[in-house]
């Protein structure tokens, strides 16, 4: 007996709630997750249709029928009472109990069963890698009441080692595991970094049926490479310098950096490069290391990247791009100071600096006696001399310097120590 099409479609919509059925065989079936597009109310897997039964919830029995990928429009009536036999293949049923109906669709995995073969390197470049497997595990698929077919994830899964960039520095190994629905001629993957072996194992319903097809590559010898890495700047804290910017890469001269890079197990050419332009056309210094420490004098901007490749330099990789930024030289010097009259107030006389590379100060009474000699222009005068405060009045100081942009600075002037009477 067949449901007339109107039929159908009426208690697909109508009758979407149902009571249960439950499936038994020889090798226990396996439910998948259904979508509510295919109208379904379950879906299993089985292993052959030896022993396979259905079993209606209802004391009194069901009605069941069956269909296939037409739809649940085609549906025959193939019998009634509490249970029944399932027949072999992939179909569609439905269990009629009163006026609830149950609608469910089987799916013999011996139609589309995953065979075992061998798993090899197929090709790999610098990005991707190929893997040939001889067996295959085709798509399977499932069809709801009105035909439409749905996929079954297989989640055949690919095991590998990767190498992950670590927070605390250089690489760590990790096993990565992918999933494919089901297999290809090729599988396609990322190029690892590290030596590994490929283990390709499944499926879920094979697994589950404790007979799992597993196989594994040789060992394999990367040839792609990547790398990271990071720059730190010297920070000083001199009140009297002037700061270019608030980027840490951008500064007074000279300014000191710290290169460091990691570089997975295949490169076998490192370096650092300091160019004057974005694409590195103009390289003005390499490294051939890892760890690199520089320090920029020369005002203007500067871009530094890291770079590594393989032995044959079929595969290349580069780091971030550092722009660091040494600003113009400025030199201006206070007249006037108050050393011993409020302490920590305008005790010190300091020069007002950025990007000053080579400095020389000296500092003279009126009887041309040389008071005190600086060499750096973070360092001051404290107003003594031999250890002593020396009196109020001028003094007169002499400074030779130059800045990271080539400035020279020939200085002179006074130097007013001013104190209030006690």
């Amino acid at each position: 007996m067949r449901l007339p099409i109107v039929y159908i479609l009426f208690i697909a919509a109508a009758f979407r709630a149902s009571a249960d059925v439950r499936l038994t065989a020889r090798v226990a079936p396996v439910e998948i997750e259904t979508q509510a597009a295919s109208g379904l109310n379950h879906a299993w897997v089985t292993d052959g249709s030896d022993g396979l039964r259905a079993e209606a919830t209802s004391p009194g029995g069901a009605r069941w029928y069956v269909f296939g990928t037409a739809g649940a429009s085609d549906a025959t009536e193939i019998g009634e009472g509490a249970a029944i036999d399932l027949r072999a293949g992939s179909h569609g049923y439905i269990a009629e109990e009163g006026d609830v109906r149950t609608f469910f669709w089987v799916t013999d995995w011996r139609e589309t069963p995953m065979s075992a073969g061998e798993l090899s390197v197929a090709s790999s470049d610098c990005s991707s890698l190929e893997l040939a497997y001889t067996g295959s595990a085709p798509r399977m698929t499932y069809h709801g009441i009105n035909g439409r077919s749905f996929e079954i994830d297989r989640q055949i899964t690919l095991t590998h080692t990767i190498l992950e960039a670590s927070e605390e520095g250089g690489f760590v190994r990790r096993e990565d595991v992918e999933s494919y629905p089901f297999l290809r001629d090729v599988i396609v993957t990322d190029a690892p970094l590290c030596a590994t072996r490929f283990t390709l194992r499944g499926d879920r319903f094979l697994t589950k049926w404790q007979r799992p097809v597993e196989v594994t590559t040789s060992d394999f010898t990367p040839t792609a490479v990547a790398c990271f890495t990071r720059m730190t700047t010297e920070q000083r804290e001199n009140s009297n310098e002037q700061t270019a910017g608030e980027d840490a890469a951008s500064g007074s001269a000279p300014l000191e950096a710290i290169f460091t890079a990691w570089a997975t197990d295949a490169a076998a050419f490192t370096e650092w490069q300091i160019a004057t332009d974005e694409e590195f056309n103009d390289i003005t210094v390499s490294e051939q290391s890892t760890d690199f420490t520089y320090t920029f004098r020369d005002a203007g901007n500067f871009f530094v990247r890291f770079t590594a490749a393989n032995a044959d330099g079929s595969c290349q990789t580069y780091g971030d791009i550092y722009n660091v930024s040494i600003g113009e030289s400025r030199l201006s010097c206070p007249n006037a100071f108050s050393p011993g009259d409020s302490e920590g107030v305008n005790d010190e006389w300091k020069v007002s600096y950025r990007s000053i590379v080579e400095f020389e100060c000296h500092i003279f009474n009126r009887w041309g006696v040389k008071l005190a000699s600086l060499t750096d222009p973070s360092q001051g005068w404290d107003g003594r001399y031999k250890g002593r405060l020396v009196d109020p009045g001028a003094y007169y100081y002499v400074i030779k310097a130059r800045g990271a942009d080539g400035r020279r600075y020939n200085l002179g002037g006074d130097i007013n120590i001013i104190r209030r009477k006690r």
